[in-house]
Protein backbone atom coordinates (compact mmCIF):
# COMPACT_ATOMS: atom_id res chain seq x y z
CA UNK A 1 0.00 0.00 0.00
CA UNK A 2 1.26 3.57 -1.13
CA UNK A 3 1.45 6.50 1.84
CA UNK A 4 -0.07 9.67 0.98
CA UNK A 5 2.99 10.87 -0.37
CA UNK A 6 3.60 8.68 -2.65
CA UNK A 7 0.09 8.30 -3.76
CA UNK A 8 -0.21 11.73 -4.36
CA UNK A 9 3.41 11.84 -6.96
CA UNK A 10 2.18 9.10 -8.65
CA UNK A 11 -1.30 10.48 -9.25
CA UNK A 12 0.55 13.56 -10.91
CA UNK A 13 2.95 11.25 -12.70
CA UNK A 14 -0.53 9.69 -14.40
CA UNK A 15 -1.76 13.01 -15.39
CA UNK A 16 1.33 14.53 -16.96
CA UNK A 17 1.35 11.12 -18.78
CA UNK A 18 -2.12 11.60 -20.16
CA UNK A 19 -1.37 15.03 -21.24
CA UNK A 20 1.73 14.19 -22.96
CA UNK A 21 0.15 11.02 -24.62
CA UNK A 22 -2.75 10.39 -24.01
CA UNK A 23 -2.88 7.29 -26.62
CA UNK A 24 -0.42 5.51 -24.07
CA UNK A 25 -1.99 6.81 -20.47
CA UNK A 26 -5.94 4.83 -22.19
CA UNK A 27 -3.88 1.76 -23.15
CA UNK A 28 -2.33 1.45 -20.01
CA UNK A 29 -5.63 1.82 -18.30
CA UNK A 30 -7.46 -0.50 -20.47
CA UNK A 31 -8.64 -4.02 -19.50
CA UNK A 32 -5.96 -6.89 -19.88
CA UNK A 33 -8.68 -8.57 -21.97
CA UNK A 34 -8.85 -5.76 -24.59
CA UNK A 35 -4.87 -5.59 -24.94
CA UNK A 36 -3.46 -7.48 -27.84
CA UNK A 37 -1.79 -11.13 -27.86
CA UNK A 38 1.93 -11.17 -28.88
CA UNK A 39 1.05 -12.89 -32.26
CA UNK A 40 4.33 -12.49 -34.17
CA UNK A 41 5.95 -13.79 -30.86
CA UNK A 42 3.85 -16.82 -30.69
CA UNK A 43 4.10 -17.67 -34.22
CA UNK A 44 8.33 -17.37 -33.63
CA UNK A 45 7.81 -19.54 -31.04
CA UNK A 46 5.96 -22.14 -33.37
CA UNK A 47 8.44 -21.77 -35.91
CA UNK A 48 11.15 -22.36 -33.30
CA UNK A 49 9.48 -25.68 -32.61
CA UNK A 50 7.93 -26.86 -35.75
CA UNK A 51 11.14 -26.17 -38.07
CA UNK A 52 13.31 -28.61 -36.60
CA UNK A 53 10.52 -31.46 -36.50
CA UNK A 54 10.09 -30.50 -40.57
CA UNK A 55 13.99 -30.32 -41.26
CA UNK A 56 13.86 -33.79 -39.87
CA UNK A 57 10.71 -35.23 -41.30
CA UNK A 58 11.13 -33.65 -44.71
CA UNK A 59 14.35 -32.01 -45.23
CA UNK A 60 15.03 -29.17 -47.15
CA UNK A 61 11.38 -28.89 -48.64
CA UNK A 62 10.17 -29.04 -45.03
CA UNK A 63 12.10 -26.32 -44.39
CA UNK A 64 10.77 -24.16 -47.01
CA UNK A 65 7.16 -24.96 -46.72
CA UNK A 66 7.60 -24.25 -42.99
CA UNK A 67 9.08 -20.86 -43.75
CA UNK A 68 6.77 -19.62 -46.47
CA UNK A 69 3.84 -20.46 -44.49
CA UNK A 70 5.54 -18.63 -41.46
CA UNK A 71 5.77 -15.48 -43.45
CA UNK A 72 2.59 -15.44 -44.99
CA UNK A 73 1.12 -15.80 -41.28
CA UNK A 74 2.68 -13.06 -40.13
CA UNK A 75 2.03 -10.92 -43.14
CA UNK A 76 -1.74 -11.88 -42.25
CA UNK A 77 -0.99 -10.74 -38.82
CA UNK A 78 0.27 -7.39 -39.44
CA UNK A 79 -2.27 -6.66 -42.41
CA UNK A 80 -4.53 -7.31 -39.60
CA UNK A 81 -3.16 -5.40 -37.35
CA UNK A 82 -2.83 -2.31 -39.50
CA UNK A 83 -6.24 -2.61 -40.41
CA UNK A 84 -7.58 -2.28 -36.64
CA UNK A 85 -5.43 -0.18 -35.95
CA UNK A 86 -7.81 2.59 -38.08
Amino acid sequence: MLGDQDRHALEDIERGLALEDPGFADRMRGDAEERRLPVILLLSMMLYVTMPIAVLLFGRAGAVVTLVAFAAAVLLALIRRHRHAD
